[in-house]
């Protein structure tokens, strides 16, 4: 990417991030911790890169369907109103094909709400 003086990073972080801690919280530490990292390693990798053409992005999916997930239906409970990944990766497509993902280097952004202002529909 650097040689050719374009291209896209994009990390999956998670709200996990961000989340304020409660005694009830879900969310694992390590999880919170490890997401929390991707984050910052996301924004400091497009301060180095972005003069050299390089844009870093990391997304924050929204709850997801994924194949490991639904094979562990007792410790999820009823997923029926998650996303399945595909829409993550359709929103990725339109973000990287039709946009400056230049301008968005070291955001971090929030898949749904990216779904609505690039007009991906679920």
């Amino acid at each position: 990417m650097i040689e050719q003086g374009n291209g896209v990073v994009v990390n999956v972080a998670s709200h996990a991030a961000g989340q304020t801690a409660s005694r009830r919280s879900k969310v694992i530490l390590a999880y919170s911790v490890g997401k929390a990292g991707v984050h910052r390693l996301s924004s400091q990798m497009a301060a180095d890169l972005r003069d050299l053409g390089v844009a870093v992005v990391s997304i924050w999916p929204p709850a997801s369907a994924t194949e490991g997930v639904l094979a562990q239906p007792d410790a999820f409970g009823d997923v029926s109103g998650w996303k399945p990944p595909l829409f993550t990766g359709r929103v990725v497509a339109a973000l990287v094909a039709g946009s400056d993902v230049l301008a968005r280097s070291g955001e971090a952004l929030v898949v749904e709400d990216l779904a609505v202002e690039l007009g991906v529909d679920d």
